[in-house]
C-alpha cells in the first residue's frame, strides 16, 4: 500500500494508468488480507486477478469526476466505470469498481458486481459513450444522485439507482463470501 499512497502524492489527478495500478494493488491487498490467494494476470487475459479456485476478477478504477457531463454545474462528484464495451464479451466472473480516494488510497471504496449483475445492467444510449455498452456511476451522496435524476433522468438507469441506494450491499468487504464459495 505504500506504493499506492506514494502515487497519490504525484498530483491530485493521477494519470489513468497509475490510478488503475493503484486500484489493482488495493484490491489484491484486500483479497490477500482476507486469506485469498490473488494472482495478477497479464494485460491480454481480459481480467486482472485470478483466484486460486479459478475465479476471474477484473478491477476498474475511477478517480472522482467533476466534469459537468451529467449537469451543467461541475459540483456533482461521481465515479464512473465502463463495465462492458459494445460488441465485446467480458471475460471476468466479478468486476471490482474502485472509487479512488484522492487523500488516502486505502480509504477508497471498492464495489463488487458479478458478471450476471453486469449482464442485467441496461445498455447505455448516451451519445458521448458510443463504445460503451454498460456503465455504472456512483455518486458521493444520495443528494447528488437525486439532483441528477431531477435534471437529467436519462443519465441514470433504474439499475444504477438501485446500486446507489444500496451501496453498502455492493461493497467488496460485504461480498467477499461470494469469492470463497
Amino acid at each position: 500500500m505504500r506504493l499506492a499512497n506514494e502515487i497519490k502524492s504525484i498530483k491530485n489527478r493521477r494519470p489513468p494508468y497509475l490510478a488503475g495500478l493503484a486500484g489493482e494493488f488495493l484490491v489484491m491487498q484486500k483479497l490477500h488480507d482476507r486469506g485469498l490467494k490473488p494472482k495478477p494476470m497479464g494485460a491480454q487475459s481480459g481480467y486482472d486477478i485470478q483466484l486460486e479456485d479459478g475465479k476471474r476478477v477484473e478491477v476498474r478504477t475511477s478517480q472522482s469526476k467533476r466534469e459537468g457531463v451529467q449537469a451543467r454545474e461541475k459540483d456533482v462528484v461521481d465515479w464512473g466505470w465502463r463495465l462492458k464495451n459494445r460488441g465485446k464479451e467480458n471475460k471476468f466472473d466479478y468486476v471490482v469498481c474502485v472509487a479512488l480516494d484522492e487523500r488516502n488510497i486505502e480509504d477508497s471504496e471498492c464495489y463488487m458486481l458479478s458478471a450476471d449483475e453486469v449482464d442485467r445492467a441496461p445498455s447505455t444510449t448516451l451519445p458521448r459513450f458510443k463504445k460503451v455498452e454498460k456503465k455504472l456511476w456512483i455518486y458521493r451522496s444520495r443528494e447528488a444522485m437525486d439532483d441528477i435524476r431531477r435534471k437529467n433522468p436519462q443519465y441514470l438507469s433504474d439499475w444504477e439507482i438501485e446500486i446507489n441506494q444500496n451501496r453498502s450491499k455492493y461493497l467488496l468487504d460485504n461480498r467477499l463470501g461470494d469469492l470463497v464459495r
